[in-house]
């Protein structure tokens, strides 16, 4: 075994640098490996983290327009909520392209324009509200980047998607002009503050 040991110092005495370089070089490639897998396992569950913390809705039911289906229909959107499967339920009611003009105080429209270069893709813009008050803050909850929540006792107070306010150079504090149409000929403005 002493014939070993001296051996080994020997060993150790000449290439010590060699020995250090592939220690590091394990050290390094086995840190590597560990950041990759626990990038990894956080990348495997981020998806189901969000919908756990935005609590994002699984269907979502709507009734149509008297104008849509050419005739009255009677729909309570509320029922849905008192069905046995559901668990959580918001009402919502959203304006879309057609029904209301969303623009900025200066008049540029928050739909995207298709001739416009930094168009990307159809990305509608629409106007909603929660009449019960519970989209936006119990299901599909907002994800405040800059600002607040609007006051829900503030009708005037909106939020807007950062892609949105990015596009248009909106900040927090600036004002839109919503214009509803009801009829033909024209709707009633009003003003909200992002």
């Amino acid at each position: 075994m002493g014939v070993l040991m001296v051996r080994f110092r020997v060993e150790l005495r000449t290439r010590w640098r060699s020995w250090l370089g592939l220690a590091l070089l394990i050290g390094v490639a086995g840190g590597v490996v560990a950041a990759t897998a626990a990038g990894a396992r956080r990348t495997e569950t981020a998806y189901d983290r969000f919908l756990e913390n935005q609590r994002a809705f699984d269907v979502l039911a709507g009734c149509p327009s008297p104008e849509d289906s050419g005739r009255q229909r009677e729909c309570d959107a509320s029922d849905l909520a008192r069905l046995p499967e559901v668990e959580n339920a918001a009402l919502l009611t959203s304006f879309g392209p057609g029904t209301v003009e969303v623009r900025t105080e200066d008049g540029r429209p928050l739909q995207p324009d298709p001739d416009d270069a930094g168009y990307t893709g159809p990305g509608e813009v629409s106007l909603a509200a929660s009449p019960d008050g519970r989209f936006g803050t119990e299901v599909n909850r907002l994800k405040i980047l800059d600002g607040r929540r609007p006051d829900p006792d503030r009708a005037h107070e909106a939020a807007l998607s950062v892609e949105v306010a990015r596009r248009l150079d909106i900040g927090v504090g600036d004002q839109l002009r919503a214009t509803f149409f009801r009829e033909p000929e024209g709707g009633s403005p009003s003003r909200f503050r992002r």
